[in-house]
Formats: structure tokens, C-alpha cells, sequence
């Protein structure tokens, strides 16, 4: 059986957790493989510069521009594999088309990048004058009484949004849609809905897939520390990229599901229709 059945209803936040969960299970070679290979320059970068995350300004941003390079051919190959019918797992295939289709790929994870620390940065920005702010007038406990006064609602208003931003990627790879033309598309089939379960997925997908990996980093450098060799700080892009597939199938899970809603297609059927 498929791994994402057809549904009569809209996708609770756990069935889409737990379709992608089997999404990733089903496919787990080829999410090792992409995840390895989307670490790759993380890893070899740090490995240069004795575990730590290179401050030279022309190194800094010479290892971003390789990662985002990386991981765009790296998800794009991703969603593809999630979108092939049955339970065949063909990572080169999936891995060359994205490559073929080299600007699509490129274009949808910029757009998912930049849309993913905008919202990140409104809602941690705005959370971090009301800490100073609270400081001030209250200390420790005003700061983060005022932070998270100000910073939850945000995230709740900007949450929506961040949903569309998670649906457009796999929309406009599966769809072959050009990237700001899958954010409008996603924009409409996810503001055109129920905008409380557009907000819940947000904050779920914040948490499932940046989150965590954010919260793991003070433990590898921990780490670090306790053992002396600070090139245990080569695990941490492994580590990140191991959360980057589960983000990936629970946004290709949704963007599925509403596809369906919006459309009224069967969800075999969309599937079936994704490119190889």
C-alpha cells in the first residue's frame, strides 16, 4: 500500500507526522544518502577548520553559497523521491532530474530559504527587543515574561505563513512550476482554508524540523568541550541534515493534501502524476 492513502477528510497534524514518518522509513536509504550528501560541505568545511564554522567573512560565505547549491539538488531530489508511486527507491534517477532541472530546484529552495529566515527573523526579532525591553523594567523574569508575550502571538499571526512558504517547495518541484509562481499557488490553496490548522502545521513543522536541530548544536558543542576534540563539531552539519528529510516529507505530505482539498483530486492520483 501506498504510503500516503487517499483521504475524505483534511490531514490531521498527526496523520501528516505520521505519513511522513513512513515516507521517510519507506525511502530510507535514499534519505541517508541525500542527507550525507547535503552535510557535505558543512562537514568538509568545518573538518578544515578544526570543527568550528569558518568567521573569515569570504569563507563564511563561500560555505553558505556551497550548502544552499548542495542542498537544492539535494531536497529537489528528495521531494521527487517522495512523489514516485510504490515503494521503489531510485535515488540517481530522482537525483538527475533535479540536476537537469537544475534552476527550478535552485529557485524553490531559495524561495523556501529566505521565506523560512524572514519569518524566523520577524517573530525572533521582535521576541528579542521585548526581552531587553522586560529586562529593564522587570529583569530576568519580566524579559522572558515580555519575550514571550510578544513573540508567541507573532508566531501565531506569522504561522500561516510559514506554511505556505513549507508547501510551496515540493509544489513547485512536483508541479514544475516556477518558484514565485508555486508560493502564489501555495499561498492560495493554504490562506483559502482553515488558517488555524495552517498556523498549528507552521509551528509543528518549526519545531519538528529547526527546533530541534537548533537545540542539539550547545549539546555537540558540549561535547566538544567534555572530550577535547573540537572536531566533533563535524557532526553537527550530519546532524542537521538527518532533521532536513523529516521537514522535507512533512512538507511534500501537506502540500499533497492540499493540493487535494483545493482541487478535489484523488491523492493516489497526484502522486502518480509527479514527475520522475
Amino acid at each position: 500500500m501506498n504510503p500516503i492513502a487517499a483521504v475524505e477528510h483534511p490531514l490531521t497534524i498527526a496523520e501528516v507526522f505520521d505519513r511522513a514518518v513512513v515516507l521517510c522509513v519507506r525511502r530510507w536509504q535514499v534519505v541517508v544518502a541525500l542527507s550525507a550528501l547535503d552535510a557535505a560541505p558543512g562537514v568538509i568545511t568545518r573538518a578544515a577548520n578544526r570543527g568550528r564554522v569558518p568567521v573569515d567573512d569570504g569563507a563564511f560565505y563561500s560555505m553558505m553559497a556551497a550548502e544552499v547549491l548542495v542542498s537544492s539538488v539535494a531536497f529537489a531530489a528528495l521531494v521527487r523521491t517522495f512523489g514516485e508511486a510504490g515503494s521503489s527507491t531510485r535515488m540517481l534517477s530522482s537525483l538527475g532530474a533535479a540536476v537537469r532541472d537544475f534552476p527550478r530546484s535552485a529557485g524553490a529552495y531559495l524561495v523556501f530559504f529566505v521565506g523560512v529566515v524572514l519569518i524566523s527573523a520577524l517573530t525572533g526579532g521582535l521576541a528579542f527587543v521585548a526581552f531587553g525591553l522586560g529586562s529593564r523594567a522587570g529583569g530576568p523574569a519580566g524579559a522572558i515574561v515580555a519575550s514571550l508575550a510578544v513573540g508567541v502571538p507573532v508566531l501565531l499571526l506569522v504561522a500561516p505563513l510559514l506554511t505556505v512558504v513549507v508547501v510551496a517547495y515540493p509544489t513547485t518541484i512536483l508541479e514544475r512550476r516556477g518558484p514565485l509562481r508555486g508560493l502564489v499557488v501555495a499561498g492560495k490553496r493554504v490562506l483559502s482554508g482553515d488558517l488555524r490548522r495552517g498556523g498549528l502545521l507552521g509551528v509543528a513543522w518549526l519545531i519538528g524540523s529547526v527546533a530541534l536541530p537548533f537545540a542539539a548544536e550547545p549539546v555537540v558543542r558540549q561535547i566538544a568541550a567534555l572530550t577535547g576534540q573540537p572536531l566533533t563539531g563535524v557532526f553537527q552539519p550530519l546532524l542537521d541534515s538527518l532533521f532536513g528529510p523529516f521537514g522535507t516529507a512533512v512538507g511534500f505530505v501537506t502540500a499533497v493534501d492540499y493540493r487535494n482539498r483545493r482541487e478535489g483530486t484523488d491523492l493516489q492520483a497526484a502522486l502518480e502524476q509527479a514527475p520522475a
